[in-house]
Order: structure tokens, then C-alpha cells, then sequence
């Protein structure tokens, strides 16, 4: 594919080139710009609610079901909306 512009470009001469060469470069930023938009869209998912009703953005989380734990063990390193339920 570059070899063929090239000979293209270089059999074209200096003025005809240089329009070419402008409207490559003119196609090739749209495409570029065209997968970065998609690329950005294809990101953003929908919320998802599992069966839990909590809802699920796709970020790791822990989850521990029936489970006896004597005394206060609790242990949070960082946390953002978090619940906790104490049964007892």
C-alpha cells in the first residue's frame, strides 16, 4: 500500500502530489477520529443489577454469603458505597 502512494505521489508531480497527499491525510484523520469516538462509545456500558439488586458497574467488589464470623471482624481498606449488614 505504501509503495503504491509513493509511486503514485512520485509520478503525479510537485502540485498534484502535494492535493493528493492532502486528501489521504484529510481521510485518514476522520478515520482516525471516527475509531476514537467508537472506541470511547464502546467504553460506557449500561449499569447492570444482579440478582441481589445492587447495582453491578463492572468494578471489583466483594461478596461473602453465609457466613458465621464470631466477634467484630470487620475490615474495609477502601471503600466507596459501601453497606454492611449485621444479622444478630
Amino acid at each position: 500500500m505504501v509503495v503504491f502512494l509513493a509511486s503514485l505521489l512520485a509520478g503525479a508531480g510537485l502540485d498534484a502530489a502535494d492535493k493528493l497527499a492532502s486528501v489521504i491525510g484529510l481521510f485518514v484523520g476522520l478515520g482516525s477520529l471516527a475509531v476514537a469516538v467508537l472506541a470511547l462509545l464502546g467504553r460506557r456500558r449500561p449499569a447492570a443489577v444482579d440478582s441481589s439488586g445492587q447495582v453491578d458497574d463492572g468494578s471489583p467488589r466483594q461478596v461473602v454469603t453465609d457466613s458465621s464470623i464470631g466477634g467484630d471482624n470487620i475490615q474495609i481498606g477502601y471503600a466507596r458505597d459501601v453497606s454492611i449488614h449485621r444479622e444478630g
